[in-house]
């Protein structure tokens, strides 16, 4: 009995390391797809390939339903609208949303909601639907972006992604061209961006 023990936890030992490894080639690989998606020199088909592999892995590794799945599907719908495949793109913007609206409640359940893994939640949650059309429902996710990263920041002034999430907001309502909105936001990231020199 005592034999068999070992050889199972010599086996659940054995699956945690291949479930870090897969872990961390998933995290190194989302790298080089960041750096290829900021690449003015890219060939969008070659990287797509590469992203749609990372997703099987995350898919694999952390779960259908887990936030870094959500990460590598938007990275595969943002390059297959820049490798022409505008279907596939729409379908896995579409997926995207879908997966961060199963993700936050989740993640506000176990965290709670003034945390900063929520907001990020939010914030690209708040992306996918930009990229779906839905505009409406995607201020909705950046409005609490922005109020879960005033919160902490109330808790924590010298956190940085307070500021972040300022510049984001003030480029936001940029795109969606809303002055008012934009200079707000603006105004207070000089502010806070000039008191933290």
């Amino acid at each position: 009995m005592k034999y068999f023990i070992h050889i199972l936890a010599a086996i659940v030992l054995a699956a945690n390391f291949a479930l870090a490894d897969a872990a961390d080639d998933w995290l190194r690989v989302d790298g080089e797809i960041e750096q290829l998606m900021e690449s003015d020199a890219f060939n969008p088909a070659d990287a797509l390939s590469l992203a749609t592999n990372n997703l099987l892995l995350a898919e694999n590794t952390f779960g259908a339903t887990h936030r870094n799945t959500a990460i590598a599907l938007y990275k595969v719908a943002w390059l297959a609208r820049q490798a022409g495949s505008h279907k596939l793109g729409n379908d896995s913007y579409t997926r995207c949303w879908k997966l961060w609206e199963e993700i936050i409640p989740s993640d506000i359940e176990s965290l709670g909601r003034i945390h900063p893994q929520v907001a990020e939640n939010y914030r690209r949650a708040g992306v996918a639907f930009q990229n779906s059309g839905m505009d409406e429902r995607a201020k909705e996710c950046y409005l609490k972006y922005m109020e879960i990263s005033e919160a902490l920041y109330a808790t924590s002034p010298t956190n940085d992604a307070y500021l972040s999430a300022l510049y984001f907001m003030a480029e936001i309502y940029h795109y969606y061209e809303d002055t008012e909105k934009r200079d707000l936001y603006w105004d207070k990231y000089k502010t806070l961006s000039s008191e933290h020199k």
